[in-house]
């Protein structure tokens, strides 16, 4: 049985965690702007009226038929003659000059304002979907390194199977920079042995990592995964604005020069594809002896 730890794992779920935090917070703020948080709240007003039913008290949420029944009638009548007297008495020319007063103070801060709500909105609208995609594919390429090195280093049997990078790659630099660990400069060399990057070659080094118990990944699931950098790459390089090259790589339809579009159900499908090779890997890995 290889010796791995868990510890490449644990920091990549943490990660992954933090990602699909982003994906939730993106659902919300697009529920409370587009429907006033008519699904979000809605569930939550939902259960606590359940709650109150089965308690007899379901009275208590019906905030609106509350003050439309019992609080409004009595500020009609305690209220209405006092504030009708109060409105009568105000001076014309004085609402006048504080109406003016206060759009002189105003003004200047409405460009100020305006700046703000655009940047909330770029925020909502792009920056939490696309945030979470790279931490996606980052959390991913850190792990698949880590867990090299901690496999590799920790198993001689897993080093010969990288015996030709070993040959090629293995200098002094290496191993004293690794404290005169041979083990661990070996696993290092191997973890900077493929291009993450490059599907074909993440597939080629968990083959050679794993052997039968590398992940099942097909034509199509290299695709995949090329389909996801190809968006994490935009972003990271281009701010997320979309070009020709992209749009060859992908088959995306929409605008040159324009904000990349991305729904909450692709980033959630991209988060799901790297976690379960991510699972597949380090089951395969505690799972295999030698002669695997």
């Amino acid at each position: 049985m290889a010796r791995i730890t868990k510890a490449a794992l644990r920091n990549f779920n943490i990660n992954i965690m933090k990602a699909r935090g982003l994906i939730r917070f993106q659902f919300y703020a697009e529920d409370f702007l587009e429907t006033g948080g008519k699904e979000s709240l809605g569930k939550l007003m939902a259960f606590l009226g359940d709650m109150m039913a089965s308690l007899g008290l379901e009275d208590f949420l019906d905030f609106h038929g509350l003050i439309e029944g019992k609080i409004a009638p009595i500020v009609e009548r305690e209220l209405g003659p006092i504030l009708e007297k109060r409105f009568a008495s105000i001076d014309q020319e004085r609402l006048e000059r504080a109406a003016k007063e206060l759009e002189a103070k105003l003004l200047p801060r409405l460009k100020e304002f305006r700046a703000i709500v655009d940047e909330i909105l770029i925020v909502v609208e792009r920056v939490m979907l696309e945030q979470a995609l790279v931490a996606i594919v980052t959390a991913f390429e850190v792990y698949l390194r880590d867990v090299t090195v901690d496999a590799v280093a920790q198993n001689k049997f897993l080093r010969a199977r990288f015996t030709q990078q070993l040959r090629e790659r293995l200098r002094y630099e290496v191993v004293a920079e690794a404290g005169e660990n041979l083990a661990l400069a070996s696993a290092t060399v191997v973890a900077d042995s493929y291009n993450f990057y490059l599907p074909e070659s993440v597939t080629k080094h968990l083959k050679t990592l794993l052997g039968p118990k590398a992940p099942p990944w097909d034509l199509k699931d290299q695709e995949t995964f090329a389909h996801i950098l190809a968006f994490r790459n935009l972003i990271v390089h281009r701010g997320g604005i979309v070009d020709r090259d992209f749009k060859r790589r992908t088959g995306y339809k929409g605008k040159l020069g324009e904000p990349v579009l991305m729904k909450r159900e692709f980033v959630e499908q991209a988060l799901q594809f790297v976690a379960s090779i991510a699972s597949t890997t380090q089951n395969g890995l505690e799972t295999l002896h030698a002669h695997s």
